[in-house]
């Protein structure tokens, strides 16, 4: 059970899922995100801290207990009641990209699909561009750009939506040193203004003066260092 749910953002109780019935990935699992906090989730390889950032944006339902996202269930919720609160960005640059350059791919992060495209839209995308020195190259095409680049193009998202809760995998991961200080800035500041993320890390000493909780994955349980179990106190 959980014994304090204000400020919560999401509600998982004993949670079980597998892409194969006798070998669940997560057991059982309990644990509160708050909405305010800032979550790192440490593992091994394979523990299966991906599938987890995965499920509480209902990507995959066939799980077992349940996953309360404010007040409704992520497994029978709309998408758009998801995507409305929450931003996820995984590891891979494939699965963040829909335009041909940034430019475009954030024009349809901002506007989904839809064609009502503004000039204070277009600075505001600028802006975000800038954060991760990608608008000199913004119109080039995504494949022409190295590695480092590219994730830096994804991330360059985030400053569009400062509201949301972010579900972030490896998401310093092929970044260079400074890029990866600006990345930090950028969680610390959505932090000291009261939003949380959950970001999944191979690194978690790297995020310990800017975050607020620490979760292990291990054997499919989410364990919280700081209460010591699988259940967020």
């Amino acid at each position: 059970f959980m014994t304090d749910t204000a400020g919560s953002l999401y509600r998982v109780a004993n949670l079980t899922f597998g892409n194969q019935s006798d070998k669940p990935v997560i057991v059982n699992a309990t644990f509160i995100l708050q909405k305010s906090e800032i979550t790192i989730l440490s593992g091994e390889n394979g523990s299966g801290k991906t599938t987890l950032c995965r499920l509480p944006m209902g990507l995959n339902r066939k799980y077992e207990g349940s996953i309360i996202l404010n007040d409704f269930e992520v497994k029978t919720s709309r998408e758009r009641q998801i995507s409305d609160l929450i931003v996820l960005i995984s590891q891979g640059t494939i699965g963040n990209v829909i335009g041909i350059n940034f430019d475009e791919d954030l024009e349809i992060w901002q506007n989904r699909f839809m064609r009502k495209d503004c000039p204070e839209s277009a600075k505001s995308r600028q802006k975000s561009l800038s954060c991760f020195d990608i608008l000199e190259i913004a119109h080039d095409p995504i494949w022409n750009l190295s590695v480092g680049q590219k994730k830096g193009g994804v991330l360059a998202a985030l400053p569009l939506f400062p509201g949301k809760y972010w579900i972030l995998d490896e998401p310093i991961a092929s970044l260079d040193s400074d890029k990866c200080q600006r990345f930090f800035q950028l969680v610390q500041r959505k932090r000291d203004n009261g939003c949380g993320a959950l970001i999944i890390t191979h690194q978690p000493d790297l995020f310990s003066n800017i975050s607020d909780r620490h979760f292990v994955l291990k054997k499919g349980q989410v364990i919280d260092t700081n209460a010591g179990s699988n259940v967020c106190l």
